[in-house]
């Protein structure tokens, strides 16, 4: 996913606001009028012994089947793990119906106001943890920081040249989080060639101290990297930890 490129194009989080415009769109223009005789198999589930053993007769069935497939999934990326179903249910229905306790507007206010609440209340948790880690880990054997707070740890020497600030590098590397949860990573596949101009900070910094042919494991706090802000799988305030191996430079023209 490149995840590391300082605009990364990876995918993110589900945006609720986008979702909800999305759905009332959706819920407008089809108003569930489908035939009912047209039943839609899930016959490709049958081996799995944890489905659910819902049936669904007909095609209105399954698209409302296939509608709360959806919606769950965006929910358990937004990590709303706590919702109250037949609220949720209530609302769809009264706005379906124009009873909506709430306009629309109010709702999306609510919401925006709500998640950034929830988002920062994430983040600045996730602050201490990653602060701590890096506390720790500048004190262990082989770990050597930059002046900018970059760590890094040398796995394997290298012997050839620097790569410059404007050099692309051809390199592997894998990308975690403190609880070891990877996010990104280019092993399994062909090297990865990244021009440094577009790395975030600590990433390129990092690999302008490595030598051709050297592995490196890096550990880049979060203001050189994504800050207080979610980037796709990584939480905010998170602390990057890259292995990588840099095999060749590409020396910029």
């Amino acid at each position: 996913m490149r995840l590391i490129f300082a605009r990364p194009k990876g995918q993110n989080k589900i945006n609720p606001f986008n979702f909800i415009r999305l759905m009332k769109s959706f819920f407008k223009t089809t108003a569930f009028v489908v035939s009912a005789g047209a039943a839609i198999s899930l016959s490709s589930c049958d081996d799995k012994s944890n489905v659910s053993d819902v049936k669904l007769a007909n095609t209105n069935d399954s698209i409302s089947y296939a509608l709360g497939v959806s919606v769950g999934n965006s929910f358990d990326q937004m990590d709303l793990k706590d919702m109250n179903y037949e609220t949720f249910l209530r609302g769809i229905k009264d706005r379906m119906d124009s009873t909506a306790a709430m306009e629309l507007e109010e709702a999306e206010m609510f919401l925006q106001q709500e998640f950034r609440r929830m988002q920062t209340e994430k983040s600045s948790g996730n602050k201490v943890k990653n602060d701590e880690f890096l506390a720790n880990n500048r004190n262990t054997e082989g770990v050597q920081v930059t002046p900018s707070g970059v760590q890094y740890k040398v796995v394997t020497a290298g012997s050839g040249e620097f790569p410059g600030p404007n050099d692309t590098v051809i390199c592997h590397y894998r990308g975690t989080l403190i609880d070891g949860k990877e996010f990104d990573s280019s092993i399994g596949g062909e090297p990865a060639e990244m021009p440094l101009g577009r790395m975030i900070p600590g990433f390129k910094e990092g690999l302008m101290a490595m030598q051709k042919g050297g592995k490196y494991m890096m550990y880049i706090p979060a203001e050189l990297g994504y800050g207080d802000q979610e980037r796709g799988p990584i939480p905010g305030n998170s602390t990057l930890i890259f292995e990588i191996e840099l095999f060749d430079i590409r020396k910029a023209q």
